[in-house]
């Protein structure tokens, strides 16, 4: 499952699902079940196995929107915890996904909890 936290044009805040991988379609879980918060971290504390955003995004009745209109926010607002693995040692890199080491990402601690839109650009 793929989730993520958006606001619309409205700047209404919600979360979503993506439908299939590579899809520009997704399911707001939030309009689907009015139940479900339009915080992620709320969602988690409330239902740590996401069961009702499961629920969501089997529905036959979901709300189906494009990720055309939508911007991405930052996907919890307050993590109790961020960790991180520092690629600066080559064994660490082994380990996780990183094996190509050419390649580099550097976060300052203020651009850390940014949306990937706004890093990207």
């Amino acid at each position: 499952m793929r989730l993520f936290s958006y606001h619309d044009k409205s700047n209404k805040k919600s979360i979503g699902v993506l439908c299939k991988k590579d899809s520009d379609e997704f399911v707001d879980v939030c309009a689907t079940d009015a139940s479900i918060p339009a915080d992620l971290g709320s969602l988690i504390a409330m239902d740590p196995d996401l069961g009702l955003a499961k629920g969501a995004l089997s529905n036959p009745n979901a709300i189906i929107k494009n990720l055309s209109d939508i911007e991405f926010d930052i996907l919890i607002d307050r993590p109790g915890k961020i960790v991180c693995m520092g690629l600066n040692y080559a064994d660490h890199a082994k380990e996780g996904v990183m094996r190509d080491l050419s390649t580099q990402v550097f976060l300052c601690a203020d651009q850390a909890l940014l949306p990937l839109t706004t890093l990207l650009s």
